[in-house]
């Protein structure tokens, strides 16, 4: 085996951004279910209402934001999209 070469400190930077997003989105996706019962005491099938309603919002708005995302410069428009997803949760 060669020796480990490593990625750069650049890549950690972004490795450790995305750690912290995917722990974020994970944490607010299963916070809004549980304060969904727990406050507002919300049926079953509210919460799967609630559930399903998440990525089919999300799909209906990159139909249209597709050709405009394929145009932009694509770090820029990720960063955007993590930001305003991270505040909508």
């Amino acid at each position: 085996m060669g020796a480990r070469r490593s990625l750069g400190r650049r890549f950690g930077w972004l490795w450790a951004s995305y750690a912290v997003s995917a722990y974020g989105s994970g944490l607010g996706f299963g916070a809004l279910p549980l304060i969904a019962v727990l406050v507002l005491q919300a049926s079953p099938a509210q919460v799967s209402v609630l559930a399903a309603l998440g990525p089919a919002v999300g799909a209906l708005i990159a139909l249209p934001l597709g050709p405009w995302v394929e145009f932009h410069r694509k770090r820029r428009v990720m960063i955007a999209m993590d930001l305003a997803g991270s505040w909508s949760c």
